[in-house]
This record gives structure tokens, sequence and C-alpha cells, in this order.
């Protein structure tokens, strides 16, 4: 299992290679660093997993996406869906879809993250105690997420199911809108998706 550093990579492989057999089962969840890359270091008959979990898996809420090359078999996929699936869900993907699992679910607890310390700023600015204010967003936030994944529903319709018509949540969404969040959100997203593609040339 390679986890370690991209720019570290090399030092980190100094002592394996030459000494892994040719068919070696080879882990990564190196951001950036392409199958290819390894395949080129450990040779064509390495079994090469790319994997991209992400840090919720520290709270056993992992999501994490693997992509291998063609020697890997059924026995390599199922050894490397047990480790994160210990810790998560897991997702078998081609690689070319990595980056975009990288912007979404990799880089997408600090998205969360930002969001509730924004919120929790707001609450205190309206005389909301601090430590309350945290309570009630992890909960929220936590609770939210739990409601997507067991309800089924998509989160328009759970986001509709919660707004009525000139209550609160449609004036608070009116001001989302109003400032353009959805592109907001977009461009985020793409900018560390293409960060992601810069880090494995």
């Amino acid at each position: 299992i390679l986890a370690v550093k991209p720019q570290a990579l090399d030092a980190a492989l100094a002592p394996l290679l030459g000494e892994t057999r040719a068919d070696v089962r080879i882990i990564s969840i190196m951001a950036g660093v392409s199958i290819a890359a390894l395949q080129n270091r450990f040779g064509k008959k390495a079994r090469i997993i790319r994997v991209m979990p992400n840090t919720p898996a520290l709270a056993g809420a992992g999501a994490a996406a693997l992509a291998c090359n063609s020697a890997c078999g059924e026995k390599d996929i199922a050894a490397a869906r047990a480790i994160f699936e210990a810790v998560g869900i897991v997702e078998v993907l081609p690689e070319s879809q990595m980056d975009a699992v990288t912007a979404l679910s990799g880089s997408g607890p600090a998205y969360f993250f930002y969001l509730t310390e924004c919120l929790v700023a707001a609450a205190v600015a309206e005389n909301l105690p601090e430590e309350v204010a945290l309570r009630l967003a992890g909960q929220t936030l936590m609770g939210a997420g739990k409601l997507l994944v067991s309800s089924g529903k998509r989160p328009d319709v759970l986001r509709e199911q919660v707004t009525s018509k000139g209550g609160t949540t449609f004036a608070a969404l009116e001001v989302l809108r109003d400032a353009d969040f959805d592109t907001i959100v977009r461009n985020a997203y793409h900018a560390a998706a293409e960060r992601s593609r810069e880090l494995g040339k």
C-alpha cells in the first residue's frame, strides 16, 4: 500500500524496486499519481489499484473510488474493496473519472466544513453561542447527509420538501440564487478537477 505524498514517491519506492515480485499487487492512495506512472516503475505485470479515499473514513463514513489496470483480477479488486469498505463505501470506476472523483468526494469534505464554518459564524453574529452553533450545525450536516443517503430521494426533492414559499428557508435560498451560488460551486469543483489533472502530468 502506497500512502505517501506524491513528491516522496521515488524516495519511498527506492528500497522496493527490484525486491518485489513482477506481479506484485500495489494499492496507491497518492493523489495525482496515475496507474501508468506506477506501472512504469513496477512493470506491466504489476497489479495496480489506484484509490481516492477521503477523510471521513476516520469516522467510518468514508467514500472511496478505485480504478485498476488490466493486470488486476477480481480477487485484487475484492481485496482493495474490503480495505476501504471497512471504513465507508467504495465505487469501482475507470481511471479517466478519478479527477472528477477527487474534486467531488476527495475534496468534498472541505467544502462542507467551509459551509459549516460560515454558518456558525453567521449564527454567532445572531448572538447564538459558538459551541451551540457548532453542535447544531454539525448535527444538521450529519442529519442531512443521512437523510439523503437513506431516503433514496434526489437532493432537489429533499430541498423542496423543507422549503415553503415565503418562509425562512425560501428567503435564504433566494439570497444564494441571487449570488449565483450554483455557478460558484461549479467553478470551485472544476478548479479542483483541473488541479487534479495538473498534478497527474
